[in-house]
């Protein structure tokens, strides 16, 4: 059986796996299913997710499943790239879909093997670039480091993400009309007074040490401010894709059945309080038990356990059941591919979304909650929450809500 780790604080939720499995069953798992109930082979999840992609984004299917295939084995090739020059890849993103480009960002020179690539009929729609300074995975913690200096300079309301293309740190503060407005020097006064410590990146095909290399400057951010009293981020009070319930009251759709210690159960977005109950179809809602949760720093995610068997399977519709094979490996390197969503409030599968920033944190009133992802369009309403993200047989991630007034997804990513 295959397992994947699942994100969450490492204190809290150490020891969460991923129940997957590397192939199909024959038959039923666990519990009878009702007559309206399918179960789909990887080539059907696929096809059914290829066509919601081409029907909800107005594309031709071909050119999606091409794009999509693409964008997989370009993943592979992103795995090696990071394995050999994990100091210098500042950056990894593609073209949405239906194009099929990718483009690779590296600290100082492109490694010559690298640019060699480009060259080959293997690696058409590859292009490079050079010249930056930091690495990706450097710049993934300089995000929170900016948020953190905006908790301790009293700001209770933020987004804050680094961009691959443009290579900025990109904040936006929110403040009420009561608030003294926060200017970009005193954000980077305070996050310097929050780093100490030089890191080690890539210069041409070696590595060398650059002291000071993870100071802020006034070129490394795009700042704004933004005035409200909402909170900046919405969430939406969730076998993965039924619904879970507080004192009989559906509340949260279910994510991914995972292994824990204290045995095998769900997880769910910790923002859902009070559940106590499992739904699902065709039976009575049985108990389940709160373990652990995290909404902070590592993202938005709490277990449960229950006393029924927890299959390798999720809902991908109300009426189609897919097994979970894997996480998405190297989340980070996702920007730019296609992902599925489903909650069991909004009961649609929804495929027009693409990946748009990794590694993001938002300030909650005052709480840091980090290591989420954003996907473009939104699509969820109250009672989604929780529910998985996916492509195919692969889970992605587990939904939060949505920023920037409801027309962003965001999500907690899992991976290997």
């Amino acid at each position: 059986m295959l397992v994947t780790k699942i994100v969450g604080n490492e204190k809290l939720l150490v020891g969460l796996t991923l129940i997957a499995t590397l192939c199909m069953s024959n038959g039923v798992v666990g519990e009878e299913l009702h007559s309206y109930v399918q179960r789909q082979t990887p080539e059907e999840a696929k096809i059914e997710d290829i066509s919601l992609i081409a029907k909800q984004s107005n594309l031709n299917y071909d050119e999606v499943e091409m794009a999509v295939n693409f964008q997989h084995q370009m993943l592979k090739l992103a795995e090696k790239l990071n394995n050999k020059f994990p100091d210098k890849i500042s950056g990894f993103w593609f073209e949405p879909v239906p194009k099929r480009v990718v483009h690779v960002r590296f600290v100082g020179k492109v490694p010559t093997s690298v640019s060699e690539m480009t060259r080959s009929k293997l690696y058409k729609g590859l292009k490079v670039h050079g010249g930056d300074t930091l690495p990706l995975h450097v710049q993934l913690d300089r995000v929170k480091t900016l948020s953190k200096a905006i908790v301790a300079l009293g700001y209770k309301h933020a987004i804050t993400m680094f961009n691959q293309k443009n290579q900025l740190l990109e904040t936006s503060v929110q403040i009420s009309s009561n608030d003294n407005v926060l200017t970009k020097g005193e954000l980077i006064d305070a996050s310097n007074m929050l780093t100490h410590s030089s890191v080690k990146v890539g210069e041409d095909d070696d590595t060398a040490m650059i002291k000071g290399a993870n100071i802020f400057n006034e070129k490394d951010i795009a700042f704004s401010i933004n005035y409200g009293e909402k909170p900046i981020i919405s969430f939406e009070h969730s076998r993965g894709g039924n619904w879970l319930r507080d004192d009989g009251f559906r509340e949260c759709t279910s994510g991914w059945a995972v292994h824990g210690t204290n045995g095998d159960g769900i997880v769910t977005a910790a923002h859902c309080n009070g559940l106590n109950q499992f739904e699902q179809p065709g039976i009575s809602p049985y108990s389940m038990q709160w373990r652990r949760q995290h909404l902070g720093p590592k993202g938005d995610v709490e277990y449960h356990t229950t006393s029924h068997y927890e299959p390798a399977e999720f809902y991908a519709t109300q009426s189609s059941i897919r097994e979970v094979h894997n996480g998405m490996h190297q989340f980070w390197f996702s920007t730019g591919m296609p992902v599925c969503r489903y909650g069991r409030s909004s009961n649609i599968r929804t495929c027009n979304h693409t990946i748009q920033s990794v590694g993001i944190s938002v300030n909650l009133n005052g709480t840091i909650v980090g290591s989420l992802v954003s996907a473009s369009n939104h699509s969820g309403i109250p009672g989604d929450s929780g529910g998985g993200w996916s492509f195919n047989n692969t889970a992605y991630g587990i939904h939060s809500g949505s920023i920037y007034s409801g027309t962003t997804s965001i999500y907690t990513p899992i991976f290997p």
